[in-house]
């Protein structure tokens, strides 16, 4: 019981981090929507990442193609960027047009102006935190009903069968 009580304990607290770590960054992405300016810019590559699968037998390589852009900020001063989101495929060809989204104060902090580039990494840090947090909400509640029924009578056994036997 005590084993559990930590693991729910553990399994609460990872959640809860992550879960705030994706908050955060989503209130960092909707501060730059609020107070970023936008600007023109051109794709000038794809930048290619490759990684070997983790598995020593898996030889397999995936690949993670992020756009480089450049564009002119409101003081005239050229930035080139890589984004920070990247996909398995190019989205967008060399040459293209795209609005990019900075901070005034830090043109180099800039990104494209897209739903995904600017929302994946909260989306997915927030949803990655739900997994441990609903496991540690499941464990609290099943903990806390193998007590109850234990505090009406009876021995923790007894308690454990009615808890996995359901309501009566």
């Amino acid at each position: 019981m005590c084993i559990l009580k930590g693991l729910t304990g553990i399994f609460l607290g990872i959640g809860l981090l992550t879960l705030t770590i994706g908050v955060f960054f989503g209130l960092r992405t909707r501060r730059l929507l609020k107070q970023g300016v936008t600007a023109p810019g051109v794709v000038i590559e794809n930048v290619v990442e490759e990684r070997v699968g983790s598995d020593p037998h898996d030889h397999s390589i995936s690949r993670t193609y992020r756009p480089k852009v450049r564009f002119r900020s409101q003081n005239g001063e050229e930035v080139v960027f890589v984004s920070h989101t990247g996909f398995g495929q190019p989205a967008y060809r060399q040459g293209e047009a795209v609005e990019v989204l900075y901070d005034p104060a830090d043109p180099h902090s800039a990104e494209v102006k897209s739903f995904w580039s600017l929302w994946l990494g909260p989306i997915l840090v927030g949803l990655i935190g739900l997994v441990p947090l609903f496991v540690g909400v499941g464990l609290w509640v099943w903990l806390s009903r193998l007590r109850a029924p234990a505090n009406r009578g009876g021995s923790p056994a007894d308690a454990f069968r009615r808890s996995l036997s359901g309501p009566n």
